[in-house]
């Protein structure tokens, strides 16, 4: 050991130098206090071992420990907060108001994609928007969404409600208005969370959509609504009330608002007309059709064929199998054959009258009396006719010929379009 004052080297147990007589420092000792000077931090203890002390530094944190502990904190605050606005930002009063901003303002693409439905040929989004094309509620000054089920009930039933959805009214005030309307929205909450934390609304589309909605046309007519073909998936087989003259077709979902239906039949003018499915008119029935122009020259130019075939048939003393075929299969009643058989009779046997011999008709008009049935016409033929008669001379005895020109005729007959042809029901002339 050396003395730290005159640097003579000294006994190991030595306590005082032996050359200059101060007291000696131990190398150890030193050191120590040598590191205890250097370090930040130290706690120092005592033993009772000599004139020994023993140091124990305390540990120091890293600093990347730290930065950890600091970014878990903030994490923590920052998740704790979006929850907190989560929370708050996906409830039912804050999806019925979104819902009605959309629909006030005409965005009803958006609107539909809020709406908790099943997709089908008339329920979608496409059907929606133009379902609405008239919907205006007003110009909207402003509005307060608040909840239907928070005044009702004990507490047990709106927790009850609240599980499965919520019912919530919409205040409004129309620009100039002085009273507030209400717009209710219905809201289901979805089983599925959002962003697998927050409830999930979605409205319900029960206060949208008609169901079970009623089409009746004359049978056999195509339907045609919003550019959709109702065919025999939305026939209705069994008997509705209408009579067997009707098709039925009933369409489970559709929304209510502005719709497009178009019926076209064959001999009728298509109807096209604009319609508007509301709460309280759950059917569209088309009772009649008009017949088309064209079904109406035809069955004027099959009336004057007939009518010659007849009266040609009738001078000649032809019973009514000779003409049956002029007749619809079905009408060949008893009726019908005796009326034609009188008729036969007074033409061709007047042997002391004049007795037809030809007749021809032109410039028949026709119009439409009745129609009893879908296919079954009444018309009146009105026309002129050149006759050709044998008559009694009763100053020589003799039978001599005449004629009778531009003559007037009427009479009436019911055609019915059958097997893509006109034939007489009956006539009367």
């Amino acid at each position: 050991m050396f003395c730290q004052n005159c640097g003579t080297r000294n006994g190991d147990e030595g306590i005082f130098c032996e050359n200059c007589g101060i007291k000696l420092e131990r190398d150890d000792v030193m050191a120590e206090s040598s590191m205890q000077q250097n370090m930040p931090v130290a706690a120092v203890q005592t033993s009772a071992v000599g004139n020994i002390a023993t140091v124990t530094p305390n540990k120091v944190m890293k600093k990347w420990t730290k930065i950890i502990i600091a970014e878990v904190i903030i994490l923590f605050i920052a998740g704790y907060g979006l929850y907190t606005v989560g929370t708050n930002s996906f409830t039912p009063q804050n999806m019925a108001s979104a819902f009605f901003v959309n629909m006030v303002n005409g965005d009803f693409g958006a609107a539909y994609d809020q709406i908790d439905v099943k997709e089908t040929e008339f329920i979608n989004k496409d059907q929606f928007v133009k379902a609405n094309e008239e919907f205006c509620l007003g110009i909207v000054s402003n509005y307060r969404v608040r909840n239907e089920l928070s005044k009702v009930g004990n507490d047990w039933y709106r927790d009850e409600q609240a599980a499965l959805g919520e019912s919530v009214l919409v205040d409004y005030r129309l620009k100039g208005g002085s009273s507030d309307q209400t717009y209710p929205v219905s809201l289901i909450k979805q089983m599925e969370k959002k962003y697998l934390l927050f409830d999930d609304w979605k409205v319900s589309a029960e206060s949208l959509i008609a169901t079970d909605y009623l089409v009746v046309a004359p049978k056999g007519a195509s339907v045609i609504v919003d550019g959709i073909a109702l065919n025999d998936a939305y026939l209705q087989k069994e008997e509705m009330g209408y009579g067997e003259e009707k098709d039925c077709y009933v369409i489970p979902q559709i929304f209510l608002g502005s719709h497009s239906i178009q019926v076209s039949m064959e001999n009728k003018e298509t109807l096209k007309e604009d319609i508007k499915i509301q709460y309280d008119n759950d059917q569209y029935v088309v009772w009649d059709m008009v017949w088309s122009q064209a079904a109406m020259k035809e069955v004027l130019q099959k009336a004057g064929e007939d009518l010659q075939k007849l009266y040609q048939a009738a001078m000649q003393g032809q019973d009514f199998d000779s003409v049956s075929d002029l007749f619809s299969g079905e009408e060949k009643y008893e009726e019908v054959r005796y009326r034609y058989e009188d008729f036969a009779l007074g033409l061709s046997e007047q042997e002391e009258s004049d007795t037809v011999q030809t007749i021809r008709f032109y410039d028949l008009e026709s119009e439409i009396c009745s129609s009893w049935h879908e296919n079954v016409v009444e018309i009146r033929v009105d026309g002129l006719y050149d006759l050709e008669v044998s008559y009694m001379d009763w100053w020589t005895g003799e039978r001599k010929n005449g004629s009778y020109n531009g003559e007037s005729y009427s009479g009436s007959a019911e055609f019915v379009f059958e097997n893509g042809n006109w034939v007489l029901v009956s006539f009367w002339f």
